[in-house]
């Protein structure tokens, strides 16, 4: 009789390109690994809200990093993950409020599409650079991951009652119980014991916790390995010795040792296809399902159509929702629009003054650039990093680097998604 399955949670936000890749994983090592995967639509700005922590991407490092490790990684792990050349106003500005209360209905009607209907999402702003934020979008992605357009429609009126957001509401709660500072994470339950991990690059320790023979990221095992080595031998060693057998008769002896190291390389491949077959019947035996079965299902990666991505054509202000607004929004003052200098009894040398706190300012002067001004509202902090003035110069990775001004805004208290009228900022 086989064990019983443990259960994961995987708390994960469309705008999180990790939550991404721990979602692919762990799809694909659920009948492995025998567990109960449990999908967790959650709205990454309440956690990060919550927590105080900030988008990797407001650190200049950070966001540096963050995109040549999701390159990496995309590609490990057959991902087609491709930034959105509008960056900031895709994640910080336009954020994934709709598309997750989208996710959650989904999951409350229709709870065998969440998987496909999330997979989908992420492939339009990861992938493709396409919208997810306006109703056509949701209801085009949809209609792509095999929902009907009348349940599509139908799911997305349920977007705006109260049941929907407060379901959100309660697990974007409980990933914060859990004690999430941003997403994915991933909770185990296993034998009366709760182990949250953080991160797309936790799955070998999620491994060790289930018992999961032979790790979690190695599908081909040692003997598949050897396969290709031994039979190389194998074919080597027949041919030599059939050659010496035929141009010189006077050193058989030679030919025969040639032939008999042959046979011993044929018999070690065999022996390695045997014991990487067992070793894959282990993995895969649960209760109810062929070994087979499984094995195709759990290794599959799924197939994703080619990203193409093409200039953005100019396209009219977008109408309102009726929603709250995004818990991130990114304002440009007018006078930096129209090139005008909103400190000019600065003087002019080429430094950087820093002053951060909950309403702090950072102004920098520089002889080639007019002032600009950076306004941000988060836990007061104060940096010393010496080289702070390579902020302002032309990065080779766009658009990870900040633009020139900009005012980062987490404190909406108009938005009750997440906490009550009660609720102050950290």
């Amino acid at each position: 009789m086989g064990s019983v399955p443990r259960t994961l949670e995987l708390f994960y936000d469309v705008l999180s390109p990790y939550s991404w890749l721990a979602f692919e994983v762990l799809c694909r090592y659920k009948n492995i690994w025998n567990v109960s995967l449990q999908l967790q639509p959650t709205l990454i700005g309440g956690i990060m809200r919550d927590s105080g922590n900030q988008p990797p991407a407001m650190l200049p490092r950070k966001a540096v990093y963050m995109r040549s490790d999701v390159r990496l990684l995309s590609q490990h792990l057959q991902v087609p993950i491709h930034f959105p050349k509008d960056f900031f106003s895709v994640i910080l500005k336009k954020g994934s409020l709709t598309a997750m209360r989208f996710l959650t209905a989904v999951k409350m009607e229709h709870p065998e599409m969440l998987e496909k209907v999330s997979r989908e999402l992420w492939m339009r702003v990861w992938s493709r650079d396409e919208d997810i934020t306006e109703p056509p979008s949701i209801l085009a992605a949809a209609e792509k991951a095999g929902m009907s357009m009348e349940q599509a429609q139908e799911l997305l009126k349920r977007v705006s009652t109260p049941q929907v957001k407060n379901q959100l509401k309660e697990t974007t709660e409980a990933a914060c119980k859990y004690g999430a500072f941003g997403l994915p994470i991933t909770v185990a339950h296993l034998h009366d014991e709760t182990h949250m991990l953080f991160g797309s690059d936790r799955m070998e320790l999620l491994a060790y916790l289930l018992g999961a023979w032979g790790g979690a990221m190695v599908p081909g095992q040692l003997w598949g390995k050897l396969e290709k080595p031994l039979l190389f031998l194998c074919c080597t060693s027949f041919l030599l010795g059939l050659a010496l057998l035929g141009i010189r008769p006077d050193i058989t002896p030679v030919a025969y040792f040639l032939l008999s190291l042959g046979g011993f390389f044929l018999l070690g491949c065999l022996l390695a296809c045997f014991l990487e077959w067992g070793s894959r019947s282990v993995q895969t035996e649960s209760p109810g399902a062929s070994s087979n079965a499984r094995d195709n299902e759990a290794f599959e990666v799924p197939t994703y159509v080619e990203a193409t991505v093409t200039e953005p054509q100019p396209q009219p202000h977008p109408q309102e929702l009726d929603q709250p607004p995004s818990y991130s929004s990114i304002v440009i003052p007018p006078g930096l629009e129209e090139g005008q200098p909103n400190h000019p009894e600065e003087p002019r040398r080429a430094r950087l003054d820093r002053r951060v706190g909950s309403e702090g300012s950072v102004t920098s002067v520089s002889p080639r650039r007019p002032p600009v001004s950076l306004r941000l509202r988060w836990s007061r902090a104060a940096s010393t990093v010496p080289d702070l003035q390579t902020l302002w110069t032309t990065p080779r990775l766009e658009p990870l680097t900040p633009p020139p001004a900009y005012e980062v805004s987490c404190d909406h208290s108009d938005d009750d998604v997440f906490y009550g009228n009660n609720w102050t900022p950290p």
